[in-house]
């Protein structure tokens, strides 16, 4: 298996493979710097470069892993994981009723979740549905199937939606960098796959904002009660941050190191008032 992060600056690799107790093993991981407007935003701008750079990576780490192993012996790829983001990734919630009386079925349930799966702004994608709780004679409830109903049942999805374009060109992308070989690419939507990596259950019941920092992107994920509630991508990211610094006067690479300190927000202050005492409080105290 493969996995493939596409970032505004570098596109990242890497291969990892199941050992005997289903616990994954990486291998080998690559990288491959990506000049400007290959990937703008979090999203695929030039699918010919994409794809070119992608089986770069893949070739190189593939080499690594096989490299002095018998014919018979050598790994073969089969599969690979590419994360899907960009700014137009967003979410609609969609609601769904039924007048009923009795007892409420998954059949039920099923074409409810179809009903608010709906978009009807044919230039969106539905990229992703995350059922909610259900309201069920003005009572909130997490499961329903099973249980009675005596008047009204209400349903309704958090869709992660984002513009057609976003999705077709990594398609593109990917069909160029695999249109030889046996290779099953499968898309999944990065902040979400990065969420459910690294929060727990109990984060996710008790609410958590995860954000992750892009160089081009800020990607982000609402959880509350266990359900996903709403994901998106904001345009900014840490290459805003070294711009921002380099208005300063100071050169691009003490911009990039300066952001990734824990005075770089204070270093306006710092710069008009030189003999200002900083105090940072840390989360141990």
């Amino acid at each position: 298996l493969a996995a493939i992060d596409l970032g505004t600056s570098v596109i990242r690799g890497m291969i990892v493979e199941k050992d005997e107790f289903g616990k994954m093993i990486i291998l080998v991981t690559e990288s491959e710097k990506t000049s400007e407007n290959i990937i703008k935003k979090g999203a695929v701008a030039n699918p010919d470069s994409v794809a070119f750079l992608v089986k770069q990576i893949l070739v190189k780490m593939m080499n690594t892993i096989n490299n002095g192993r018998e014919s018979d012996q050598k790994l073969e790829l089969k599969k690979v994981y590419v994360g899907l983001n960009g700014e137009s990734l967003q979410t609609i919630v969609k609601k769904s009723a039924r007048n009923f009386d009795g007892e409420i079925t998954q059949e039920l349930v099923d074409e409810l979740t179809k009903e608010s799966s709906y978009v009807s702004n044919q230039d969106l994608d539905v990229l992703y549905v995350s059922p909610q709780e259900y309201i069920l004679d003005d009572e909130e409830e997490t499961s329903v199937v099973g249980c009675f109903c005596s008047n009204r049942i209400e349903g309704s999805s958090a869709l992660v939606v984002a513009n057609k374009e976003l999705k077709s060109r990594l398609q593109s992308a990917f069909k160029r960098a695999f249109h030889e070989g046996d290779v099953e690419c499968e898309i999944v939507i990065q902040p979400i796959a990065l969420a459910d990596f690294l929060l727990t259950k109990y984060e996710k019941e008790t609410g958590c904002l995860f954000i992750d920092f892009g160089a081009g992107t800020t990607s982000y994920a609402i959880y509350t009660n266990g359900y996903l509630r709403k994901v998106g991508t904001v345009g900014l990211g840490g290459n805003s941050v070294t711009k921002d610094l380099k208005d300063l006067k100071i050169s691009f690479d003490d911009a990039n190191l300066l952001k990734r300190k824990p005075f770089a927000t204070c270093y306006p202050i710092m710069l008009e008032k030189p003999n200002t005492k900083v105090v940072f409080a840390c989360a141990d105290g």
